[in-house]
C-alpha cells in the first residue's frame, strides 16, 4: 500500500501527509456543511410556527411556506467545493514542482512509461476530487431526506 501511494505523488512529497491533510480538510468541510444546513433549516422551520394565544401551544401558520431546498443546500456545500478546488490546485502544484530546481520534468518525459508524470501529478488529486464530490452527494441526499421528512407536507414548495 505504501509503495502504491508513493507512486501517486512526486518522489519528494509524502503521500501520507497529503492524505492526512485532505482527510482533515474533508472533515472540516463535513462539519461546516452539517452545521450550516441544520442552522439554516431549523431557523426557517421555526418561522413556520406561531404561538396560539388561547392555548399557548405552537401551531402551524396558515400561510406557512418552506424555503426551497436548493436555497438551503448550496451554501452548505461550499466546504466540499473548496476541498475539490484545493485538489485541482494540488495537481497544478505537483506538475509545477517538476520544473523547479533540477528541472526533473525533462527526465520524467524521457522515462519508458509515458504516463509516469501524469500518474504522479493527477492520481491523488483526482481521487481527492472524486471523494469530495461523493461526500457532497451523500450529504445532499441526507439533507434532502431530512428536508422532506421533517417539513410538514403542506409547507413544502411545489417544484
Amino acid at each position: 500500500m505504501r509503495r502504491k501511494l508513493q507512486e501517486c505523488v512526486p518522489p519528494w512529497i509524502s503521500p501520507f501527509h497529503v492524505c492526512k491533510s485532505f482527510a482533515a480538510g474533508l472533515g472540516a468541510a463535513a462539519v461546516y456543511s452539517l452545521l450550516r444546513f441544520l442552522l439554516a433549516y431549523f431557523q426557517v422551520y421555526s418561522q413556520l410556527w406561531e404561538r396560539d394565544w388561547r392555548t399557548g401551544n405552537m401551531v402551524l401558520r396558515e400561510d406557512a411556506q418552506m424555503t426551497p431546498f436548493g436555497e438551503l443546500l448550496f451554501p452548505a456545500l461550499l466546504g466540499f467545493a473548496v476541498a475539490a478546488a484545493v485538489m485541482l490546485c494540488l495537481a497544478a502544484f505537483y506538475y509545477g514542482s517538476f520544473s523547479r530546481g533540477s528541472h526533473s520534468l525533462y527526465l520524467m518525459r524521457r522515462l519508458p512509461d509515458r504516463w509516469e508524470l501524469a500518474r504522479r501529478c493527477l492520481c491523488l488529486p483526482f481521487a481527492g476530487f472524486l471523494l469530495a464530490a461523493a461526500a457532497a452527494a451523500l450529504f445532499s441526499l441526507a439533507f434532502f431526506a431530512l428536508y422532506r421528512l421533517v417539513t410538514p407536507p403542506q409547507c413544502l414548495p411545489f417544484y
